[in-house]
């Protein structure tokens, strides 16, 4: 089986994150991962702080370049991001995008869920809710987005797995898990698992549509690292 990491931050782009990017491809080859998506915060206040929605866009994947330039063909790294709108404190992994896209919805982050939701299916990515029950998240439409973050791994934060499990079962919603990795105290351990490697976005988008994986995690207290 092959493991696929969904949910990973840089300290290139997000400013939450405080592991160095070499230190983050490394551990990943020791968890025998093969493929990771980089999923940097793409925000309200990261464009406003950019200067415009095109400085954003350029910047917004320097972490992704730093994780392809560090992994040197060891890793197959995918482009994707954490998506927050301005209407609450909600968080969307949009897996199978990337820079074109930013550059193309610059309005991206002012948009609302449904409004964001089509433009993510027009461009052919897939949106996911992350975390959807750590504190602050509001509780939404099910039908607004694709499917689930079941499992979030971030040692640092209670994501409340169990009700998101039982929130995505209930609606019979799609599940996904990642380590949400963040800093030097955070371990990679969450994903999904496949029979073949994920090497691009399409093939992400085409394992996550029909269901040919399975979700893993476990997540790792802070004083085991």
């Amino acid at each position: 089986m092959y493991k696929t990491e969904l949910h990973l931050h840089t300290k290139e782009v997000s400013p939450c994150c405080d592991c160095p990017t070499a230190i983050t491809v490394e551990r990943y080859l020791a968890a025998g991962y093969t493929t990771v998506v980089v999923t940097d915060h793409y925000t309200p206040s990261f464009v406003r702080d950019a200067g415009s929605p095109e400085a954003a866009a350029e910047r917004f994947f320097d972490g992704y370049r730093e994780v392809c330039r560090l992994a040197a063909g060891r890793l197959h790294v995918l482009s994707g991001f954490e998506l927050r709108l301005q209407e609450n404190r909600n968080e969307y992994l949009v897996h199978g995008l990337g820079h074109e896209f930013l550059l193309q919805n610059p309005d991206l982050v002012t948009l609302t869920r449904r409004e964001a939701l089509d433009r993510v299916h027009g461009a052919g990515g897939l949106m996911f809710i992350a975390h959807p029950f750590r504190d602050r998240m509001t509780v939404i439409n099910p039908r607004s987005f694709d499917g689930v973050e079941v499992f979030n791994a971030h040692n640092g934060h209670d994501s409340r797995n169990e009700l998101a499990y039982a929130y995505a079962r209930h609606h019979g919603l799609p599940g996904i898990a990642g380590t949400d990795y963040h800093h030097t105290t955070n371990a990679p351990s969450a994903g999904i698992m496949t029979n073949e490697p994920i090497t691009n976005e399409k093939e992400l988008l085409a394992v996550l549509r029909s269901g040919g994986y399975r979700t893993f995690g476990e997540i790792v207290p802070k004083e085991e690292k």
